[in-house]
């Protein structure tokens, strides 16, 4: 079997995120197939450890290559932004010097991606007649931005703009052509004015002739931006079973799904793999953290209210899930409980339930908009709910996120006085002087 070599520059900060990459490499090729070459400056031996442990697991190799962060002491900062990032994007610039000599070609990737699918196909290109692979970039909508062209050269016709979270060196042309240390040596030569100084560099280099344009709807789909733009030059997954079932490689750049949870719909790939990990609650707790956050500060600064309302709910969501608190509040409750809303917030008051092995208390669940079953219970209409709970007590908990006192005020008026209505807010409400802390 043919080893595919595979490269990461990246610091112990980014370790969790890391894995989470790896795991979705790892699961998604064949076993023994990959060679990984860690690029840092700071892993410590239980960081290696736990990256060997699981490359391993799926009878894979790791290497470290340690680099000497002080070698990038003089390198050009033209950009307030670019002192905010991560100095292992500049290591990318010695790759053709720090991996081995008798490595032909490797695959550069990011670790704010999802390898969905086997990289064997992008690793097998014929890639012998150009320096890099790399897909066209969506961020740019395809095209280098008019202010950035000053830094190219002026006799330039392609305009393509080049993504690199996701890059094939082929190292035996670099080697060939160009001089030991070439692209850090031009890092000094282009003052090159923008956050992604080394992507920008790339492009610049390379972007005329020297990159094989991959498919960006298959190897570097840009899901986070996708939406950005008004007329894209490109194609958009427009469900998550068509993204999951057509893209081997989902990047989420600019956006983290670890920074925002999941208010994409793509971010749920990157979960269902982060779930996976060792880091799950973690990232949980990260996620909680952010929120109560934003939660203060919207609290101070704007006040509204159905924004604050949201994030209370979220937050007690998360606190609350799989605690003995949770489960004797609900082992109180006698009244047959009834979702109204089968979406996101109906989703997460299921997984709280279950938490606690307590799934049997919800007894239906109401959606005009939704129908099929959700967790095995019936969706019903309205009508459907009515005729069923005739002479019955019910507790219908309304979970729709936008404006849920107000929605359950109207459905109030509209129901037999034997079914309760109430919040999900207000259901768990119970909980929150323990549970959110906000001024």
């Amino acid at each position: 079997m043919a080893i595919m070599n595979v490269c990461v520059t990246v610091n112990s900060k980014y370790m969790r995120y890391l894995y989470t990459m790896l795991l979705s490499l790892y699961k998604n090729n064949k076993r023994g197939s990959i060679c990984l070459y860690v690029i840092q400056r700071d892993f410590t031996e239980e960081n290696k450890k736990t990256i060997l442990d699981l490359t391993e697991q799926y009878e894979n190799w790791v290497k470290y290559i340690w680099i000497d962060e002080h070698k990038f002491d003089s390198m050009p900062v033209y950009t307030k932004e670019r002192k905010n990032l991560s100095l292992e994007i500049y290591f990318r610039l010695l790759i053709p010097e720090l991996i081995p000599d008798e490595i032909d070609k490797i695959l550069m990737l990011d670790v704010d991606i999802v390898v969905n699918h086997s990289i064997e196909e992008l690793y097998a290109l014929d890639m012998s007649k150009k320096c890099l692979g790399a897909a066209p970039n969506m961020c740019a909508n395809f095209i280098v931005d008019k202010t950035f062209r000053k830094w190219y050269p002026k006799d330039r016709t392609h305009w393509i703009h080049y993504n690199t979270g996701v890059l094939m060196w082929n190292l035996k042309r670099i080697r060939e052509k160009y001089p030991r240390e070439y692209l850090f040596q031009m890092a000094f030569k282009h003052k090159i004015e923008t956050s992604t100084f080394e992507e920008e560099l790339f492009n610049v280099e390379f972007g005329e002739n020297e990159i094989f344009a991959l498919d960006p709807l298959k190897w570097n789909y840009i899901s986070t931006r996708v939406t950005k733009f008004d007329k894209p030059n490109f194609e958009i997954y427009r469900s998550q079973e068509d993204l999951k079932e057509n893209c081997s490689i989902v990047h989420y750049a600019g956006l983290n799904p670890w920074e925002a949870g999941v208010k994409d719909k793509s971010f749920l790939l990157w979960w269902d793999y982060a779930k996976e990990t060792p880091y799950y609650c973690a990232f949980l707790e990260e996620q909680l953290r952010r929120t109560e956050k934003y939660l203060c500060d919207i609290s101070k600064k704007d006040r509204n209210m159905d924004q604050v309302i949201d994030l209370q709910i979220l937050s007690l969501l998360f606190r609350l899930k799989g605690t003995s608190e949770l489960e004797q509040f609900l082992n109180r409750e006698e009244t047959e409980l009834y979702l109204w809303g089968a979406g996101e917030m109906g989703e997460r008051f299921y997984q709280m339930l279950l938490s606690v092995n307590s799934e049997g208390k919800l007894a239906g669940v109401i959606d005009e908009k939704k129908s099929g079953r959700f967790h095995g219970l019936e969706i019903w209409k309205k009508e459907n709910f009515l005729e069923y709970t005739a002479g019955r007590n019910g507790k219908i908990i309304v979970t729709p996120i936008k404006a849920q006192s107000e929605f359950a005020a109207v459905l109030t008026k509209s129901m037999p006085s034997n079914v309760e209505i109430v919040t999900l807010r207000d259901y768990l409400g119970v909980f929150s002087d323990k549970y959110i802390g906000i001024d």
